[in-house]
């Protein structure tokens, strides 16, 4: 008599199986005898599975088969399974036997069983989409709610708005915002590129262009459009409203990534009153003149400009002593003659300065100078009897003055003297290093000239040449009326950078302070009236090193200066390149068109519309003035251009701005298109 066994294995989910992850295994343990077995008593059994047992007891008989097997069932045992990980299938073994308490005296039996796997879990990838600093990875459970991550990632020039599903979509998600979905999925970020507002003020004009929209990271260019004012001329733009000078002009490029308000730069489109011919002398109330009078006749040309209008002289004030006086006048311009001031309260000995300005009706104003001198006399003699002085009042005891230059035809002296006891002559002058000196021609006395404060001071000297006394030291510069040093043409160093062009009196400077390109220039400034760093004046800047500098530029000052202008210099290429000026095609000068001296030429060649070949043979150069950009800047230039045969004749639309040249969709069709512009050059 033989026995065997079997276990059958089945399972069933528990509950929705993504939310328990478990199974339910049940397994049936069956035996068969193939001549019959019985056991009335109580057969002991167990059944095992996952690791855990359920056993029983239980009693069977089954009938001889004759050599066939038999089948009696023993028990039915459920295991409830848990499933490992997320994704992944799991396989599950069973085994049971039995003690029979006959032969034979065990039966067992096993098996298993994979149990399909259970995703209850997934991932939630981060990608910066362009930018950086993208947050890790999270897992998203069955059933539960995540939590997204609140790390914003970054990227230059842009806004993060939130999380999409797809690399191009729109936000479906925000930092800290819940993600519900029973499911994995990578989010990309949401980005907006920044953009910035340029604004313009017409700054006390009218017309400024409407607002436009700077991006990040791409060239605006600024508008065409021009504003206007009554009485002056538009220079450019500034982002300050008091600027004099402009940073950026219409059609120029504007890259700075931020915003911005643009203001129009103004400058009076006239020119300041004038005032020429001044003068003045000593009179009496009647305006008589008179060596001792103590009044002062007044005579100038005044004028107001009329270029923008009618505008009449506002007022004409003279300064006197620290007493205003009102001068009549009227009209645009005029001539006031020997007009008295003073009230007869001018002193003889004293010098006084006068001033005149004239106001026109606009506001512009601009100031005269000028001295009354001493009472002439043509030898005074100081009251006591102490002093005398030649051509001026005197002053000082013990001292002969002169108001004249001393010359003499002698030898090289400023003039001889003859010792009064021996007849030995001496002579003096002024030395060669701008002092004064005296040549002694024996071992006698003689005379020692000093200047000083624009007077002559002889001093005696011993028989050995020494001095009776101690005079002063000698004098060693010679000033102008101002009370500045006349070097004669001798530039004055005043160490690096050197001194201010803007502000300096000396007629000669070596500076790279405010210079063209900030190099080394000498500077020669001519004062137009007067010499005071309000007068109107023009300078001249000359290049020290050739190397680097060869042009010779100039500016004047007129109630403030202009921009140094190129006076004499070499042609400079401003752009090069090769473009047919087509449609929102730009060529962009180095160098603002005003800062030229008479404007650009622009350089075209012939070549395949593709640009594929470009002649060097076939070019045709046009000029254009800076007055165009002054006066019809808002109006398309419009150019000819042919071949040597006159097979391509084209022609190009395009404006020109203060930066460069902004083309035209004309350009890139028909015969237009075979033109391309190679080169600007500022003349």
């Amino acid at each position: 008599m033989a026995g065997t066994g079997s276990l059958d294995m089945s399972y069933s989910a528990v509950g929705n199986v993504q939310s328990t992850r478990q199974y339910d295994v049940t397994c049936s343990f069956n035996i068969a005898f193939n001549y019959g077995g019985w056991n009335n008593s109580g057969a002991y059994y167990a059944i095992s599975c996952n690791g855990a047992t359920q056993d029983g007891s239980t009693t069977f008989s089954v009938s001889n088969g004759g050599g066939s097997w038999v089948w009696t069932h023993i028990g039915t045992r459920t295991f409830r399974v848990t499933m490992d990980s997320s994704g992944s299938a799991k396989t599950v073994s069973a085994s049971a036997y039995i003690n029979t308490g006959i032969n034979p005296s065990t039966i067992s039996a096993s098996n298993s069983i994979t149990l399909p796997a259970v995703t209850w879990q997934w991932p939630v990838y981060y990608d910066a989409n362009g930018g950086s600093g993208a947050p890790g990875a999270q897992n998203k459970i069955y059933g539960q709610t995540l939590t997204l991550s609140g790390t914003i990632p970054s990227r230059a020039g842009h806004t993060f708005l939130g999380w999409s599903t797809t690399s191009w979509g729109g936000v479906e998600y925000q930092p800290n915002g819940g993600y519900t979905h029973n499911g994995g999925t990578t989010l990309y970020a949401v980005w907006r590129i920044n953009t910035w507002q340029v604004y313009y003020n017409a700054n006390g004009g009218s017309g400024a262009p409407g607002e436009q929209t700077k991006t990040y990271g791409q060239t605006l260019y600024l508008s065409n459009d021009r504003p206007w004012r009554t009485n002056h001329d538009f220079l450019g733009w500034s982002t300050s409203s008091t600027a004099t000078s402009p940073q950026y002009y219409p059609g120029s490029a504007y890259t700075a990534n931020q915003g911005a308000t643009l203001y129009a730069v103004w400058k009076l489109s006239y020119v300041i009153p004038k005032i020429d011919n001044l003068s003045v002398y000593r009179c009496n109330s009647s305006g008589e003149e008179q060596f001792d009078g103590t009044n002062g006749a007044l005579s100038f040309y005044w004028e107001c400009c009329q270029l923008a209008g009618n505008n009449p002289v506002a007022s004409i004030v003279a300064n006197v002593n620290g007493v205003d006086i009102t001068i009549p006048a009227s009209g645009g311009s005029g001539t006031v003659t020997n007009y008295v001031v003073g009230s007869n309260a001018l002193d003889i000995d004293s010098t006084y300065n006068i001033s005149v300005r004239v106001t026109d009706t606009v506001g512009g104003s601009i100031s005269g100078n000028i001295t009354l001198p001493t009472s002439a006399f043509p030898i005074d003699f100081k009251s006591g009897g102490k002093g005398v002085a030649i051509g001026k009042t005197a002053t000082l005891d013990n001292t002969l003055e002169t108001a004249f230059e001393v010359r003499s035809t002698y030898k090289d002296c400023g003039f001889r003297h003859i010792h009064p006891d021996t007849g030995t002559q001496c002579c003096f002058g002024v030395s060669s290093y701008g002092g004064m000196h005296h040549g002694m021609w024996s071992d006698t006395a003689g005379i020692w000239p000093l200047l000083n404060d624009g007077r002559y001071t002889y001093v005696r000297t011993n028989a050995g040449g020494g001095t009776i006394g101690t005079p002063e030291a000698p004098f060693q510069e010679i000033y102008d009326p101002t009370g500045k040093v006349i070097r004669n043409g001798v530039a004055k160093w005043a160490g690096d950078p050197g001194e201010n062009p803007d502000t300096t009196l000396e007629h000669c400077i070596l500076t790279k302070n405010n210079t063209p390109h900030g190099r080394w220039y000498l500077i020669k400034t001519d004062f137009i009236e007067y010499k005071r760093t309000d007068a109107t004046r023009i300078q001249m800047a000359y290049p020290t090193d050739h190397g680097t500098e060869k042009g010779i530029y100039y500016r004047r000052y007129n109630n403030g200066w202009t921009t140094w202008n190129l006076f004499i210099g070499e042609q400079k290429v401003l752009w090069s390149g090769n473009t047919q000026l087509g449609e929102n095609q730009h060529a962009q000068f180095s160098e603002a068109i005003d800062q030229q001296t008479h404007g650009v030429i622009l350089h075209w060649n012939w070549g395949e519309p593709d640009g594929s070949y470009t002649s060097e043979n076939d070019c045709v150069y046009n000029f254009i003035p800076k007055w165009h950009v002054f006066n019809r800047a808002g109006n398309a230039v419009q150019q000819t251009m042919t071949t040597i045969n006159s097979a391509d004749v084209g022609r190009k639309w395009f404006w020109v701005g203060w930066g460069g040249l902004t083309g035209r969709s004309h350009n890139t069709g028909g015969h237009n298109a075979y033109w391309w512009l190679r080169t600007v050059l500022g003349v």
